[in-house]
């Protein structure tokens, strides 16, 4: 959903502020579909977790181990972590697409863009 706070957060902005610089007008309306798409998400999370259970074959099924909360809570740490302190993988990924930018950038100025 790209919520602040979160890793899909700063991917969402990063794009918007690219789209913005040359066409704002869909930035606009790209960012207008935030909302919508948060509303339709939350409320599909909602009847997942908190709906009626329909299948009664649902409370046979065996608890969760030990390793899958594990698993489960080292992925939302990450999730949580990268949306509040976005730098430690922004700095990584930069790294590899500086060398794109710089032959992307290149092959534009030989086109006549």
């Amino acid at each position: 959903m790209g919520m602040p706070g979160f890793a899909g957060f700063w991917a969402e902005f990063n794009i918007f502020i690219g789209l913005w610089e040359r066409y704002p007008l869909i930035a606009v309306i790209a960012a207008i579909s935030i909302p919508i798409t948060a509303a339709y998400i939350l409320r599909a999370i909602y009847q997942v977790f908190f709906g009626e259970v329909k299948d009664p074959h649902f409370f046979e099924m065996p608890k969760l181990t030990w390793q899958e909360y594990t698993g489960a809570t080292i992925l939302a740490l990450v999730l949580v972590g990268v949306g509040l302190y976005p730098a430690i993988i922004t700095e990584i990924i930069s790294i590899g697409v500086a060398p794109v930018v710089e032959q992307l950038h290149g092959a534009t100025s030989i086109a006549g863009y």
